[in-house]
């Protein structure tokens, strides 16, 4: 017997172990891609952000591993401790715009999904929190880290690193030499310390969370004077800069390229024009939180699905032409496989063709790697974008539902513009609204315009493909390529080119083969090798990966992927270290290629190694992606950053550039040295200009094409070379009060090399948006009136609730509709001048997404003729008081009151305010809730009394005893369950002494074990003309029934009603009373008993020998194939079934690794 039984775990043992492989268990690449902050017409904000761990089950700690606890003792849960910062977060950035900005939404990821995309990684984990200056503009560097770092406090932490990525502020806190940097107009910069930070700021020591102006912004800086080697120490303020000498102005600060005299403010009002006059320089006001909007937390995981992905692919007539043989909608189709089969099992994609109409090519589902593509869609026919974004969205809908799309995906690609179709802005609307994020991809003769307002009216990003009629390779790759970045994936390897190969001949084959070799850091999550054949058919090929322990992985190859033209192999917690991979090929001598073109020796093929790692990042961008030629071809700056969990210096950085053909037109090296066009030494930020002269536009065939495009298109691919002499960048960003020295204590060294690649594009074509307005002379408003006026924009067609008006101090404005045109919209603006409003001319400026545009000049305030007082710290009626008798209305979320005028502001207000919810019956904080969410730990230690009108209950002092009693005609029977258990519980007639007409009596429970939901009639009062079960009060039901037809028979036995309730409380193995009481009308003279609701704890040791092993895994798995008997708790996971995955969670529990248990046992 004990052989048998050995056998039988042996076998169960390996079959668990193939589950535990194929669970999931191991990380699973991330699928949805939330990014890119956003701000609306209101000034509300929407941000994205990434939890690396799990929200549901971690316990914060600090940096020590000591627990963090909250107000009440406990320690902190991970999802409570996130929303409480986000929370306070939310209040600080309403503080420190003075209510102009609030979040208005954050949409939160689980478990690292969307890490790379997101604005705000929560990290949670060792390390120092930072933020890329102007991030949330940046599409491609975009970052902002909270790491545990040495705080334990981190919502001020987030709202400081949200000072550098939202408004571009610079620190100002005191630092040593080292840290920041300045000029002179025209001079090299030099070390600057500070020994005073500015006091009133948030980018100081991350508290108060006030807007600063000019009346106390200072900063004492110190630095040596670069023309008389002297020290200088100055106490800049912005006087220095309104006086009449400019000596003494102090450097500028190189990080945002403003002097350091100058309030953060001055910044952050050229980011974002509705701060423009909001602030009156000397006057704090208060902030009245109750107007603060009620932030969303929007996590983007919904019922254990989280949105995907799906491909738009042009397959219009213009899509026709071809490279060996093969058309570009071929091409483009390939890459929408790539994006399919090389997605994880959990994720949701979907790849459709569109034309005139939209085809499916993959449907949208979870990822099925046995789906295959029977044939490719010929290129034919008009193109209608706003079908194919309809098509999408309805999907996301449908498989979502149409409030849980936010943070899905759409990839759209386009070589044209619509031709036919309804109004495609109508979708994208859509598409904003319901958070879904929609890239474009536009290559050929695209409408650059069009397409870039499509991803940032969305908060996308609009990538340029480099691409002709020779080089659609190069387009499959390039849409390879982004959606590889967009998944998080850092380039370890990357080649195009022909290979070395070495020949074997083996019988009447020859083996061609060739060797290469990449560095797979540690802590990464795994390893993905792909190789593409430009020309030959991928069956040609295979190729096999050696890890460092020389352990090998194979490729493998189906029709799916042969079709797709590709080979991939993934290996998950793959060994750090130096990889190699093996590419072999082979064709029996004397046969063709299945494609016409070069062979396979001759032929070109890409291959790439990506590595799915959040410390490893590279990255390469331009400040924008379409430069306008002018006379003269400009010099273009390329940046550059890799990061190994920080940003990275004394890293080699070669840059090459390619042109529209894939032809090398020059290497670049890069530098970090504070030279040569590098803004900051040691910053972490690479430079390098590229003359675009090179690109020889006026060369015949190039001119052709241009003329042709219109466009000139360039590829740059960045090898990044990081060796054990790279360090962390001393001049990056980091968060306030980080000790650099242990920045490089928790620094390990590495050797590896990165890739990171991106396109831009020379154009003459005037792209870039403009306010079309035309006025000889300025526009008059006239204080304390509105007005309302069209603005046109030219090249952009940003929605009305996404557009920013701003005419400075004293005037409101709102944008009431659009009107589409087709090369932009015009908009109808309401502005209202406040009776206050500074005299004078003013500029317009209205913003979308980081787009600005002004017009000198478009208006000026005027009097008016004011017959009446008004708050405003004048004698407006001319009577020598100022603001006298002046009482308006004003109320709070708990009541109305009034309040007066003093010195141009309302103060005073009478209305209640709301407190603290405390436990008294009743609703102190004003938010239509009594008691709630009050809870305290009772004296057992074990469990928790809650407050209900006024009363904590649930709390015992001893056990609780109950004796089971079926002695009354009506009665109770027992039941039992477990905590968060749904619970039917009848109340029963036995042998009824006469007939029964009318009913009524009252059922009791203990509400602090049990929550009552519904009920169902039984079989005795389905007849019955009238019956209801309503609550009367916490643990108190009242049941109530009559009959006009017969009603319960005498001698009758059966059910009344059945009770349906949730367990929500109590302690496990006791017992509780379940009563009946005060029996009416032809019950009164029933005898009655009650009955008891026990609770059972099911802890995953069946067989009871008070541990887990894999004998309990073995009585479940029993359990499944019908082998018997089964406990009660053999249904580990309460699914309501017997099935492997029961005696998985045991078996997980066994091992020490989260299983199942974790969230059942108490």
């Amino acid at each position: 017997m004990f052989k048998k039984t050995s056998f039988i775990i042996a076998v169960l043992l390996s079959f668990l172990l193939s589950l535990l492989l194929s669970s999931g268990l191991l990380p699973s690449g991330f699928i949805c891609s939330v990014q890119a902050a956003s701000v609306g017409a209101d000034g509300g904000i929407t941000v994205s952000l990434s939890y690396s761990g799990d929200l549901d089950h971690d316990l914060v700690t600090d940096n020590s591993g000591n627990p963090i606890l909250d107000s009440s003792g406990h320690q902190w849960q991970a999802k409570d401790k996130l929303e409480h910062d986000l929370r306070l977060f939310a209040q600080h950035v309403y503080e420190m715009s003075e209510g102009k900005h609030y979040i208005r939404r954050v949409l939160i990821s689980n478990e690292a999904r969307a890490w790379a995309s997101a604005d705000i990684r929560w990290d949670m984990g060792p390390g120092t929190s930072s933020a890329t200056l102007d991030g949330w503009i940046n599409s491609l560097v975009h970052h902002l880290n909270i790491r545990r770092g040495w705080r334990s406090n981190i919502h001020d932490v987030a709202s400081h690193e949200f000072g550098h990525y939202f408004y571009g502020l610079s620190d100002e806190y005191s630092k040593d030499y080292g840290y920041y940097s300045g000029h002179f107009p025209e001079e090299a910069s030099f070390p600057v310390r500070v020994t005073v930070g500015d006091p009133i700021t948030v980018m100081n020591a991350n508290t108060p969370h006030q807007f600063c102006d000019h009346s106390d912004h200072s900063i004492t800086i110190e630095y040596t004077d670069p023309s008389t080697g002297t020290v200088v120490t100055q106490a800049l303020t912005p006087a220095v800069i309104d006086d009449a000498d400019p000596a003494n102005d102090g450097p500028i600060n190189e990080w945002v390229n403003q002097l350091y005299a100058l309030d953060g403010w001055a910044v952050a009002c050229l980011n974002h024009v509705d701060l423009i006059g909001h602030h009156t320089d000397g006057v704090r006001p208060a902030i009245d939180f109750s107007t603060m909007p009620e932030v969303e937390l929007r996590y983007v995981e919904h019922e254990g699905a989280v949105p995907g992905r799906i491909l738009l692919l042009d397959r219009s007539g213009s899509m026709s032409y071809e490279e060996y043989g093969i058309p570009a909608s071929q091409y483009v189709q390939e890459a929408g496989m790539f994006l399919y089969h090389s997605s994880e099992p959990d994720d949701y994609i979907g790849t459709f063709a569109y034309n005139h109409a939209v085809d499916k090519l993959f449907n949208y589902d979870r990822y099925n790697s046995a789906s295959t593509l029977t044939d490719f869609l010929a290129p034919t026919g008009l193109t209608n974008i706003h079908l194919a974004l309809k098509t999408a969205l309805d999907t996301f809908a449908a498989t979502h539902g149409p409030d849980h799309m936010a943070g899905a995906e759409i990839f759209l690609m386009s070589d044209g513009r619509q031709t036919t179709g309804e109004d495609l802005w109508t979708q994208v609307e859509r598409a904003r609204d319901a958070g879904v994020i929609i890239h474009t991809f536009s290559y050929g003769d695209a409408d650059e315009t069009t397409m870039q307002n499509i991803a940032s009216e969305t908060s996308g990003e609009n990538v340029i493909m480099s691409e002709n009629d020779g080089s659609l390779m190069n387009l499959k790759m390039g849409i390879v390529k982004s959606i590889a970045k967009k998944r998080g994936w850092t380039a370890m390897y990357n080649h195009f080119g022909k290979l070395e190969w070495k020949t074997v001949t083996l019988s009447n084959n020859n083996l061609f083969y060739s060797t290469i070799s990449f560095t797979v850091p540690e802590n990464s999550k795994d390893v993905k090798f792909y190789l593409f054949p430009e020309s030959v058919n991928v069956q040609n090929y295979s190729f096999s990966l050696a890890n460092p322990a020389s352990a090998t992985f194979s490729s493998s190859l189906d029709n799916t992927q042969q079709k797709g033209r590709f080979l991939g192999r993934k290996v998950k917690k793959p060994q750090s270290g130096q990889w190699t991979a093996t590419i072999m090929a082979s064709r029996p001598i004397g046969t063709t290629t299945a494609y016409t073109g070069p062979s396979i020796t001759q032929g070109k093929v890409y291959l790439l190694a990506y590595i799915d790692n959040q410390d490893i990042n590279a990255q390469v961008w331009l400040d924008t992606p379409l430069i306008s030629l002018g006379k003269d071809y400009p010099k273009v700056p390329i940046y550059a950053s890799v990061y190994n969990k920080y940003r990275l210096t004394k890293v080699d950085v070669l840059s090459r550039i390619y042109d529209p053909n894939g032809l090398l037109i020059t290497t670049v090296e890069m530098s970090d040295s504070g030279r040569n066009g590098d803004k900051v030494a040691e910053d972490g930020i690479y430079t390098a200009l590229f003359d675009t002269a090179k690109l020889n536009i006026s060369s015949s065939a190039a001119l052709v094409a241009y003329v042709r495009r219109l466009i000139s298109r360039f590829t740059i691919r960045s090898c990044f070379t990081v060796t054990e002499s790279s360090y962390p960048a001393p001049r990056a960003e980091y968060e306030y009060g980080t000790n650099y020295k242990e920045v490089l204590k928790s620094y390990k060294p590495s050797r590896f090399s990165a890739y990171a690649e991106t396109s831009g594009g020379l154009t003459q074509n005037v792209y870039q948006p403009y306010l079309d307005i035309k006025l000889e002379k300025p526009l008059l408003f006239e204080q304390g009136k509105s007005f309302r006026q069209w603005i046109s924009i030219v090249n952009a067609s940003p929605s009305a609730e996404s557009l920013r008006v701003n005419l400075g101090q004293g005037v409101r404005t709102r944008v009431l509709e659009a009107d589409r045109g087709e090369k932009g919209n015009r908009y109808l603006v309401e502005f209202a001048v406040d009776q206050n409003a500074w005299l004078g001319k003013r500029e317009l400026s209205v913003q979308f997404g980081k787009t600005i545009l002004t017009r000198e000049g478009y208006g000026e305030i005027v009097a008016g003729r004011i017959t009446q007082e008004i708050c405003d710290g004048r004698d407006n009626d001319g009577d020598g008081k100022i603001d006298e008798e002046l009482v308006r209305d004003c109320s709070t979320a708990c009541g109305s009151g009034q309040e007066i005028c003093q010195n141009g502001r309302w103060v005073g207000c009478t209305a209640p305010k709301p407190q603290d919810e405390v436990c008294d019956g009743l609703d102190n904080d004003c938010d239509g809730k009594i008691d709630e969410e009050l809870y305290q730990v009772c004296p057992d230690g074990k469990t928790k009394a809650t407050c209900q009108h006024g009363q904590w209950v649930g709390c015992y002092t001893q056990p609780r005893v109950c004796q089971e009693d079926d002695s009354g005609n009506l009665d109770v029977p027992a039941a039992q369950g477990r905590k968060g258990d749904e619970v039917r519980i009848p109340v029963r007639i036995q042998v009824a002494p006469y007939g029964i007409s009318s009913l009524g009596f009252e059922f009791t429970y203990d509400p602090a074990v049990m929550e009552y939901t519904a009920y169902e009639r039984g079989d005795l009062v389905v007849s019955f003309a009238l019956f209801d079960v309503s609550k009367v009060s916490p643990g108190r039901l009242r049941v109530a029934g009559i009959s006009t037809a017969g009603g319960i028979q005498k001698k009758a036995s059966g059910y009344i009603v059945w009770l349906k309730f949730k367990i929500v409380g109590g302690v496990d193995n006791e017992c509780f009373s379940l009563g009946l009481e005060k029996l009416t009308d032809d019950l009164a003279n029933l005898s009655s008993s009650g009955g008891c609701l026990c609770l059972r704890a099911c802890t995953g040791d069946l067989n009871a020998d008070g541990v887990i092993t894999p004998q309990d895994a073995l009585i479940a798995f029993r359990c499944y194939l019908g082998l018997g008997p089964c406990p009660e708790c053999a249904d580990v996971n309460r699914d309501g079934v017997f099935s492997p995955a029961d005696a998985l969670c045991l078996f997980k529990k066994y091992l020490g690794q989260t299983s199942c248990l974790d969230n059942l046992l108490p």
